[in-house]
């Protein structure tokens, strides 16, 4: 098995080499290290953070720290932590307004803002 570095600085190449080894470092990390008190009502050690990426995702921008934030960007990506967050199927306001900002989308974008208005609230306040 090839040992790379844990971070790698990498230049931009024509052909692609790049991306291919950032996903290779990617894939070999070493699992995430988030707060306790995301998953409590699920047993973590049973928890498969890539098969499961979008529902620790969402749990992470929904109700994690700086800390997880940075964590699940480290490990996933900026792209797949962009998909998942415009796939939730919930996202609470102020998630879904920090999100917009941050990935640069419209509300209007977000499928969760869509499900939203399909199911109206009795007392919107």
């Amino acid at each position: 098995m090839i040992s790379l570095p844990r971070y790698i600085i990498l230049q931009a190449d024509p052909l692609g080499y790049s991306s291919i080894i950032r996903n290779f470092v990617r894939m070999t990390r070493e699992p995430l290290k988030l707060s306790s008190g995301l998953f409590w009502d699920i047993d973590p050690a049973f928890l498969d953070y890539k098969v499961n990426a979008g529902f620790v995702i969402t749990r992470v921008l929904m109700r994690g720290t700086l800390a997880d934030w940075e964590s699940i960007k480290s490990y996933y990506g900026w792209d797949r932590i962009r998909k998942a967050a415009l796939d939730a199927r919930y996202l609470d306001k102020r998630t879904l307004a920090f999100c917009s900002a941050v990935f640069s989308e419209s509300i209007n974008n977000f499928r969760c803002y869509t499900f939203r208005q399909l199911i109206p609230e009795a007392w919107n306040y």
